[in-house]
């Protein structure tokens, strides 16, 4: 695997480096690319004063070579953008229920809860739910600690939700960053429908947040800088967050974040142009959520 001098390539990459867990390929492989972002961000762009320290060492020991999409700076910064407003959207939610449950699905290497800090809010529970395979990674470069756990599980499998321990009445916050946009339409639709009504079945208000790409962005997604170094491609487009009312009419918006808007002036323009000719809907956008029990 190709390395780089400094941050610029995972040192763990270079000859020497001990065994870790097995390679990643296809979707689990797209972790790599929010990891370089979120560990580089105070080098590559400090403007936006995003501070990451773990990421940083596990971008130094992972077995396979992360510093590979650096050179994708929009993308990287897009990344890291999109990381403060998930991260926002837990932290707001833990202000208004400092007890409540917070499950990232899909959630790769992130760390977010370091960076919350979640033990400002001693009573939370957080849960990380990935493929068994990224979940391995998890349980061997990162460290355990008290009120986060893992669950290894597909999302698009029945069931995953029984292994969360979700007590009634319990508010909880669902987050998928980076992730709806790889299942296809079914899977991706049938996700957002088992969130409702396991919060129904709980009697507990849900929130839930995602990343989401246009139809568009879907059809071109193997043209993304980033994402042609893997094996993965986006399947599932979402034309307008209303479109989810045949999910759940109940879901309503609460927040938008317009990443591209801060990626740089390439996205940002492209991001207006094609506002202006569908008449407001977004190429991308993260998307806040929210129903009542």
């Amino acid at each position: 695997m190709a390395t780089n001098a400094g941050l610029d390539a995972s040192p763990a990459a270079s000859e020497g480096a001990q065994p870790g867990p097995a390679p990643l390929d296809g979707v689990p492989e797209t972790l790599l690319i929010p990891l370089a972002a979120r560990a580089n961000a105070t080098r590559l762009h400090p403007d936006l004063g995003f501070d990451d320290p773990q990421a940083a060492e596990l971008f130094a020991r992972v077995p396979q070579d992360a510093g590979r999409f650096l050179d994708d700076r929009s993308s990287m910064r897009g990344a890291v953008l999109r990381a403060q407003w998930f991260d926002q959207v837990a932290r707001d939610f833990l202000t208004r229920h400092p007890d409540g449950l917070c499950v990232s699905m899909g959630s790769g290497l992130d760390t977010r809860p370091a960076r919350l800090p979640l033990a400002d809010y001693p009573n939370a529970t957080w849960v990380d739910v990935d493929l068994p395979e990224v979940a391995a990674w998890r349980a061997a470069l990162i460290a355990p600690t008290d009120r986060v756990y893992t669950v290894a599980a597909d999302l698009t499998a029945p069931g995953w939700l029984d292994r969360v321990d979700w007590p009634a009445g319990q508010p909880a916050l669902f987050l998928a960053e980076g992730v709806l946009m790889y299942l296809n339409a079914d899977d991706a639709e049938g996700l957002i429908a088992a969130l409702s009504q396991a919060a129904n079945r709980c009697a507990a208000e849900m929130e839930l947040a995602f990343d989401y790409a246009s139809p568009l962005m879907v059809r071109f997604s193997r043209r993304h800088p980033s994402l042609a170094k893997t094996d993965a491609s986006f399947h599932w487009g979402l034309k307008r967050p209303s479109d989810l009312a045949r999910v759940d009419p109940d879901l309503r918006v609460v927040g938008v974040g317009d990443v591209m808007r801060r990626s740089g002036f390439g996205p940002a323009a492209f991001m207006a142009v094609y506002r202006a000719l569908t008449f407001g809907r977004r190429f991308y956008a993260c998307l806040h959520l929210a129903r009542r029990p």
